[in-house]
C-alpha cells in the first residue's frame, strides 16, 4: 500500500500545533477538493502528487501545520521526501499531457526522475526516453539512464576548464567573481497594520460564518474546523484593536509630556531672549 510503503518515522513529535492563519472559503474548498482526491487515489501517483502540489503551492496546511512536511506526516503517513517526489512526478506528467505526448509515465518513478533536468529539456529528453526504450517498454531504470546522459552533458568537466573560461585582469590572472547586485526589500508600513487586518478580517469573518451556516450539524469535523477559524479570526481583530488602543494611549502619552516639556522650558527661553536684547537697547 501507499502509506505503508512510505509512513513516515514512527518517532514523530506528538504535540499539537496552534493554527498560525486561517484559510479563506475558496481555500478551505480547495483543501477539501484536494484531500478527497488524495483518499480515493491513494496508489494513484499523478492524482495524488496533484492533490499535494496545490495544498503545498497555496499553503492549504497552514491552519493546522506549520509545516508542509508536518501535514503530510500526520495526516497521511508520509515522509516530506517522498511527497517532493510525488510532486516531482505530477508536474512532469502535467507537462507531458499539455504537450500532447501519448506515452506517458506510468510509475513516479518514470516521471520524476525528469525533474532533475531544467524544464526547457523534459521535452526532448521524454522524447529521447520513448525513441531508444528497449523493444518499446519504458523502464524507470531507462528513464534514468537518458537523464544521467544528459546531466553529464550539462555539467562542467573540471573547475579548471571553469576557470579557463573566465575572463582574465589585466594581469592575466583570472578575475575574481563578481558580488552579486544587492536585491531591494519593501517593507510593509506596520504603522496601519491593525487597520489592514481589521479591514481582511471583517470580509472573512462573515464569510465564514456563512460557510457555517451552510455546513450546518450534518459534518461535525468541517464545523468544528470552521468554527475554529472563526475563533481565530475573532482573537485577531481584538489583538489588533487592542494593539491600536495601546499605540494611541502612547501617542497621546508623548504629546503630554511634550506639552509639559515645552510650559516648563518656555519661560526660560523668553527670559534668556529678553536678556540677551537688553544691552542692545542700551
Amino acid at each position: 500500500m501507499f502509506l505503508a510503503r512510505h509512513a513516515a518515522p514512527s518517532g514523530a513529535d506528538s504535540h499539537t500545533v496552534a493554527p498560525p492563519t486561517i484559510l479563506t472559503v475558496s481555500e478551505r474548498a480547495t483543501l477539501l477538493e484536494c484531500e478527497s482526491l488524495i483518499r480515493e487515489n491513494i496508489n494513484g501517483f499523478f492524482a495524488v502528487g496533484n492533490a499535494l502540489r496545490r495544498i503545498f503551492r497555496q499553503e492549504l496546511y497552514r491552519e493546522k501545520y506549520l509545516t508542509f512536511a508536518e501535514y503530510c506526516r500526520r495526516e497521511w503517513d508520509i515522509t516530506d521526501r517522498y511527497a517532493r517526489h510525488l510532486r516531482a512526478a505530477a508536474e512532469v506528467v502535467s507537462f507531458l499531457i499539455d504537450h500532447d505526448f501519448a506515452a506517458l509515465p506510468a510509475t513516479e518513478s518514470q516521471a520524476r526522475p525528469l525533474a532533475e533536468l531544467p524544464e526547457a529539456e523534459w521535452r526532448d529528453a521524454w522524447e529521447e526516453v520513448v525513441g531508444t526504450a528497449p523493444e518499446g517498454r519504458i523502464t524507470a531504470a531507462h528513464v534514468r539512464e537518458v537523464v544521467k546522459r544528459r546531466v553529464a552533458k550539462t555539467s562542467p568537466k573540471s573547475s579548471t576548464a571553469e576557470a579557463a573560461k573566465a575572463p582574465a585582469n589585466l594581469n592575466g590572472e583570472a578575475a575574481a567573481p563578481q558580488a552579486p547586485e544587492p536585491v531591494a526589500i519593501d517593507l510593509p508600513d506596520l504603522s496601519t497594520r491593525e487597520k489592514r487586518i481589521r479591514e481582511q478580517a471583517a470580509p472573512a469573518l462573515a464569510e465564514m460564518r456563512k460557510l457555517a451556516a451552510v455546513i450546518g450539524e450534518f459534518d461535525a469535523s468541517a464545523q468544528t474546523g470552521v468554527v475554529v477559524s472563526i475563533k481565530f479570526l475573532e482573537k485577531l481583530v481584538k489583538h489588533a484593536d487592542e494593539l491600536e488602543k495601546a499605540k494611541a494611549e502612547k501617542a497621546r502619552a508623548a504629546e503630554a509630556r511634550a506639552e509639559e516639556g515645552l510650559r516648563e522650558h518656555l519661560p526660560r527661553v523668553l527670559e534668556a531672549r529678553a536678556q540677551a536684547k537688553e544691552p542692545e537697547e542700551a
